[in-house]
C-alpha cells in the first residue's frame, strides 16, 4: 500500500531533515509545500529527494494543506508537521496497518497518539490524540483557517480507526521555545478572532480563543471566552470530544489560576464543581476533569478528603476499559496524582492509604524525598520497629538503605 508523505513548512531548517527521515523506505513520495521560508528549509528538502512546491501564505492553514494534498498521488497521505515524526518502530507498522484498514471503505483516517515532548531528553509534556494519516480522496479536505480538521465534503462524519495505542506522533515544537516566542506574533490569535467574526457560534474556535488567552496567562479573558462555548455544542458531538475536553480543562485551569490571583475562593470552587459535573455528563470517560478538580482541592483549598475522592475517581476512570479518549493532564502527571494521594491520606490520618501511594511513587522514583519522609513518619507513628520498616524499604532501596537510615533519624528513629 503506497503512502504519500506531505507537509507545509516555513523556516524549518532545524526540523526538516528529521521530518523527512522517518518516512524513508516507508512512504513512496515526499511532498513539501513551502509558504515563504527565508532559511535553508527548501535547500535541505530538495537535497533529501522531496518534491518541493511553493504556496503563497494567506493566513489559512487549510488552504495550504489542501494544496499539499492536491500534489499527492498515492492512496493514503501522512500529513505531519515539520516538528513531528514517527519513531522507527511505529513507522514500520504503517504499511501493514493501512493495508488492514484499507479494506473498510467507511474508514477515512487513522487516529494516533500525539506526544508533546518537553525537552531533548524525551520528557513528556502531555499526550493527546490526532489524525495524521488519511485517505487521498477528492472528497476529503481540511476545513477552517486554523486548528484545521479533515472533513468529508458531503457533510458525512469523517470516520477514523483508533490506533492511538499503536502509533505515536512525537511533537518537538515546545522544546527550546517559551510561550512568549510561541505567541509574540499573535498570528494564531488574529486568525481565530477573524474566524469568530465570521461565525460567532463556532464553539471550537471559541475554545481555541480561550486557550490562546490561557497560554498568554490572561485568565480573565480566557474565562470570558471559555464560558461561552457550552451553549453552541451541537447535539451530535461524538467527533468533537477531544476539543470539548480541552475546553472544559481550560475552564478548570483558568478558574484555578483566578483563585491564585485572589478572586472569590468559594465562588470559584462552586463554579469548578459545576464545570466538573457538566464535564462528566458531556464526556463521562475523561479523567482529567476530576483530576484537575482534585489537584485544586489539594493544593489550593487543602480539602484533603474531597481531594482524595476526586483523585481516586480520576484514576478509576483512567483505568476503566470504557475510556475512549486520552486524559492528557492525568496521563502526563500521573505520579503527581499519586503524590497528592499519599500526602492527603497522611493528612487525614489514613495511614494505610498513605503507605500504599507512597510505595507506588517510591517504586518508580525512589529519590522523591518528601514522599519517603511521609512513609517514614507513617511507620514511626504506627509504632513500626525500625528493623521491620527497614525490611520493607530494602525492597525499594537495597544497597542504598544507608541513605534512608539518615532520613529515618529525622522522624525519631534510632537506627544503630
Amino acid at each position: 500500500m503506497k503512502i504519500s508523505q506531505a507537509m507545509i513548512v516555513k523556516n524549518e531548517e532545524k526540523n526538516i531533515e528529521k521530518a523527512l527521515s522517518w518516512g524513508k523506505g516507508i512512504v513512496s513520495e515526499q511532498i513539501v509545500v513551502d509558504t515563504g521560508s527565508t532559511d535553508r528549509t527548501v535547500e535541505i528538502a530538495k537535497s533529501m529527494g522531496a518534491k518541493v512546491y511553493h504556496f503563497l501564505w494567506q493566513d489559512d492553514f487549510s488552504l495550504a494543506k489542501n494544496f499539499a494534498i492536491s500534489k499527492c498521488k498515492y492512496p493514503w497521505i501522512a500529513m505531519l508537521d515539520a516538528d513531528e515524526y514517527f519513531l522507527e518502530e511505529d513507522a514500520k507498522k504503517l504499511k501493514n496497518i493501512i493495508k488492514q484498514v484499507d479494506k473498510d471503505a467507511n474508514i477515512h483516517g487513522l487516529m494516533e497518539a500525539l506526544v508533546d515532548l518537553r525537552d531533548k531528553e524525551g520528557e513528556i509534556r502531555r499526550v493527546d490524540r490526532t489524525i495524521r494519516i488519511f485517505r487521498n480522496r477528492r472528497d476529503i479536505l481540511y476545513r477552517r483557517a486554523i486548528h484545521e480538521q479533515l472533513e468529508l465534503l458531503d457533510g458525512r462524519d469523517f470516520t477514523v480507526a483508533d490506533y492511538s495505542k499503536d502509533l505515536s506522533v512525537f511533537h518537538t515544537g515546545y522544546i527550546d521555545i517559551d510561550n512568549s516566542q510561541k505567541t509574540k506574533s499573535n498570528r494564531n490569535l488574529n486568525i481565530i478572532e477573524n474566524q469568530l467574526c465570521k461565525n460567532p457560534h463556532d464553539f471550537e474556535m471559541r475554545i481555541y480563543l480561550g486557550i490562546e488567552y490561557a497560554v498568554r496567562k490572561i485568565w480573565i479573558k480566557a474565562l470570558e471566552e471559555i464560558r461561552l462555548f457550552y451553549k453552541d455544542i451541537p447535539e451530535k458531538y461524538n467527533t468533537r470530544i477531544d476539543i470539548i475536553s480541552k475546553g472544559i480543562c481550560t475552564h478548570l485551569i483558568a478558574l484555578s489560576e483566578m483563585e491564585k490571583a485572589g478572586e472569590d475562593r468559594e465562588a470559584i470552587l462552586r463554579e469548578m464543581e459545576e464545570v466538573v459535573e457538566k464535564g462528566k455528563k458531556i464526556i463521562p470517560d475523561n479523567a482529567d476533569f476530576s483530576y484537575l478538580y482534585g489537584r485544586a482541592l489539594y493544593s489550593q483549598y487543602h480539602k484533603y478528603d474531597k481531594a482524595i475522592s476526586a483523585l481516586l475517581e480520576a484514576l478509576d476512570i483512567a483505568n476503566s476499559d470504557s475510556e475512549s479518549i486520552v486524559s492528557a493532564y492525568l496521563c502526563s502527571d500521573i505520579f503527581s496524582c499519586y503524590k497528592m494521594l499519599a500526602d492527603s491520606y497522611y493528612k487525614v490520618g489514613n495511614l494505610a492509604g498513605a503507605v500504599r501511594y507512597c510505595t507506588i511513587v517510591l517504586q518508580y522514583y525512589p529519590d522523591t524525598l518528601d514522599i519517603l519522609l511521609i512513609l517514614l513518619r507513617v511507620f514511626h507513628e504506627k509504632g513500626t520497629a525500625w528493623e521491620d520498616a527497614k525490611q520493607f524499604l530494602n525492597k525499594i532501596y537495597g544497597n542504598e538503605i544507608s541513605s534512608v537510615e539518615k532520613l529515618a533519624k529525622k522522624v525519631g528513629y534510632t537506627t544503630s
